[in-house]
Parts: C-alpha cells; sequence; structure tokens
C-alpha cells in the first residue's frame, strides 16, 4: 500500500513541503506557503478532462488524461516532481503530495514516483482537508490560552521594528505583503485571501509551538491592502 499522512496540523505547524498537484488556476485561488505548483495537469488540460468527465464518465476522463500526460509530457514533469524530492531530502526534508481531494491525481503522481524509485507519501484528504484544518486553527485562536497584546502608536513611529525586536510577534503586514494605508503594499503581489488566511493559521501553529508567554500584534485595521483578517480571529487578537 502506498504511503499517506493524515491532513493535521503538524503539517502546517512543521511546514512539510509539499508538492501541489492541482492545476495553476487552482493553486492561485489558495494556497499554503509550505507547497509548491508542480501541477499534473495544466488548466487547459484539467478543463478538457473535466468536460470528458461529464460527457462519458471517469473511465473516459481518466484515459483522456493519460493521453495527454504522456511520454515527453509525463518524463518533463516526473523530472519536475524527482527534482523537488531530491532537493528537499538534501535539506533533509520528507516531502508530501498534495492534490484537491488527496484523490486520483495524487495517487498516480505517486505511482509514477515510485515506479522511477522514489516513495513519497500523499496528503489523505488533499488541500481541501488541509484548508479545513487552518479554518479550525484561526476559529479557534481567541481561546488559545497565551495572553495578547496590541501595540499602536502613531504612523511611522517603527512599531513593526520593535515588534520583531521583541520576536514574540505575528507580522500580519509581512503575511499580507502589505505595510497599511499610508505605505502601502510591497512590490510582492498580495496573496489571495485564502492564502493570507492559510499563512496565518501555519504561523499561528509554529508561534505556539514556541516558548513565548504572550503573543504581540501591531494595532492593525480589519483590512490591510485587500487582505481582511478574519473576524473571528481579529475579537481573539484585539
Amino acid at each position: 500500500m502506498q504511503p499517506i499522512l493524515d491532513a493535521n496540523a503538524a503539517l502546517l505547524r512543521d511546514a512539510l513541503p509539499l508538492i501541489d498537484l492541482r492545476a495553476p488556476n487552482e493553486f492561485h485561488k489558495g494556497a499554503f506557503p509550505n507547497a509548491i505548483s508542480l501541477p499534473l495537469l495544466t488548466d487547459e488540460e484539467r478543463h478538457r478532462v473535466g468536460v470528458r468527465y461529464k460527457q462519458a464518465g471517469q473511465s473516459a476522463a481518466i484515459a483522456l488524461g493519460e493521453q495527454l500526460v504522456a511520454q515527453e509530457v509525463r518524463a518533463h514533469r516526473l523530472h519536475g516532481w524527482l527534482a523537488a524530492v531530491r532537493d528537499n531530502a538534501r535539506a533533509g526534508k520528507r516531502t508530501a503530495l498534495m492534490c484537491w481531494r488527496g484523490g486520483l491525481r495524487s495517487a498516480v503522481v505517486q505511482r509514477w514516483l515510485l515506479e522511477a524509485g522514489v516513495e513519497v507519501p500523499r496528503i489523505t484528504g488533499g488541500y481541501k482537508a488541509l484548508r479545513h484544518v487552518a479554518i479550525d486553527v484561526l476559529e479557534g485562536a481567541e481561546h488559545h490560552p497565551r495572553p495578547v497584546y496590541v501595540l499602536g502608536g502613531p504612523t511611522g513611529s517603527g512599531k513593526t521594528a520593535l515588534l520583531h525586536l521583541l520576536g514574540a510577534t505575528i507580522d500580519l503586514e509581512g503575511l499580507a505583503h502589505h505595510r497599511g494605508s499610508a505605505f502601502g503594499g510591497h512590490a510582492q503581489e498580495q496573496p489571495t485571501q485564502t492564502t493570507f488566511e492559510n499563512s496565518l493559521a501555519c504561523t499561528l501553529l509554529r508561534h505556539w509551538s514556541e516558548p513565548w508567554r504572550a503573543t504581540l500584534y501591531e494595532d492593525e485595521s480589519r483590512n490591510i491592502g485587500r487582505a481582511a483578517i478574519p473576524e473571528r480571529y481579529s475579537r481573539g487578537c484585539g
């Protein structure tokens, strides 16, 4: 039996490297900071397979997928997956595979990797299950026993720099790739709302595993650029 891993908070806390096999458009809508996008199917290929599924059923859709990802295409994508796994191994890190629900796409790639001599576990429940873990973390944050303090002050007074020096902080602006209403965005594009929430959940889990006595935040409005602090979570930090 091929190895699987349950979707749980430890995977996010420990930043287990993930190969995200979903199509690029799926990845863009929402992703985890410890995942890289190496899709089994392009957006166009996924669309064609989906149409075939609706018209002729699962077997026909699988057959089309195998036709689209064959020979040179399969060899090229397999090279990318193997390179990512080996890079992580050289860094002393294990890798896991993930698709939307931990089903067909990750099982296919897992089999191809095994045929190439590399065993890689896949996440049962896939991205959807990990997303539920992230939501549970954010919704439970207001009940976490660690005390919360919010640092306020005039714009430009150095609040962010002070928080970084103190260490026990969650950098909401950093996660949102934005410097607030006065200074605006970073050169790097802001993440989608879902990606921002996923990154926040991962950061919280790592923060809670450290021996800090409290959690420090810079005083923020509900919106940081186009990223909105989740309402229930914001009640716990302000």
